[in-house]
């Protein structure tokens, strides 16, 4: 029988204000790597306190216009975030709201981070992470904690193809292949759908979606076509849903092709595809 053990704790972090007199009985030689997760907001608790191990009155430590910051820089020293920190009613207890919506574009990886307060004349005062002087804590950025929907793909841009039979010197344009296979069927019986939203520049075309169940793309895959639709210079936008049966679930790979009519200069600006 397995056993899972969960914890409700808060994710605390020890800040020292001052180490010029530090005594040598209580010396914090390295922090615990903070971990912040995508797609909740992750509160931290700061626990400030002085030289003597004594915890500091934050709200006497600020004065009229001065506030303290949490500086979250990638490994490169890149700044990327500055979230406020708050003094709860416990002396010398601060909270840190790092928010969901500040770390959606970001990629999973290490991260270094500072706490300072901004002076009543705009200059820092930094905090410590440790007692050895270092002003920098270490923090780890892990993928979404909760389950999230598939990212959409994106199609941006065509290549020109002519075609020298049956239709000499007409120009068929390509999308690059976006694999849209899913990799995880939780119902054999659902009903799986893809939409296209296609955005459009003065284009007049016909336009044919396809999709393939090869595994890789290469000059021999074969394509089926799902549509063939025409759009006129003043369509400037137009969404497409393709159910089973039409949209096969086995396929792996999706891409657009246009031919304009004559004369006509406009183009796909962009067609998200989700899944």
């Amino acid at each position: 029988m397995q056993k899972i053990s969960s914890y409700l704790y808060p994710n605390r972090i020890n800040i020292v204000a001052d180490v010029t007199l530090f005594p040598v009985r209580w010396n914090i030689v390295y922090q615990n790597r903070i971990k912040l997760y995508q797609g909740v907001d992750n509160v931290l608790t700061l626990d400030v306190k002085n030289s003597d191990q004594k915890r500091i009155n934050l709200v006497s430590l600020l004065g009229i216009g001065e506030s303290l910051k949490m500086s979250i820089q990638d490994v490169m020293g890149k700044e990327f975030l500055v979230a406020n920190v708050t003094p709860t009613a416990t002396i010398g207890l601060a909270t840190v709201n790092v928010r969901a919506i500040d770390l959606v574009n970001l990629d999973p990886q290490f991260l270094n981070f500072t706490i300072y307060k901004i002076n009543a004349n705009t200059s820092k005062t930094v905090f410590y992470a440790d007692t050895q002087f270092g002003v920098k804590g270490n923090m780890e950025l892990v993928g979404s904690a909760v389950g999230t929907e598939t990212e959409p793909r994106y199609i941006t841009r065509f290549v020109p193809i002519t075609v020298s039979d049956p239709q000499p010197n007409i120009i068929t344009y390509y999308s690059d292949a976006v694999e849209i296979r899913q990799p995880n069927y939780l119902d054999a019986a659902v009903n799986d759908s893809v939409d296209l939203d296609f955005i459009f520049n003065s284009l007049a075309a016909s336009i044919t979606v396809e999709y393939t169940e090869d595994a890789v793309v290469s000059s021999n895959t074969l394509w089926t076509a799902l549509e063939t639709f025409s759009v006129t210079t003043a369509t400037t936008a137009i969404t497409k849903t393709y159910n089973n049966p039409e949209y096969n679930r086995d396929a792996n790979w999706l891409r657009v092709k246009y031919v304009r009519t004559t004369n006509n200069v406009g183009n796909i600006d962009k067609i998200t595809i989700r899944l």
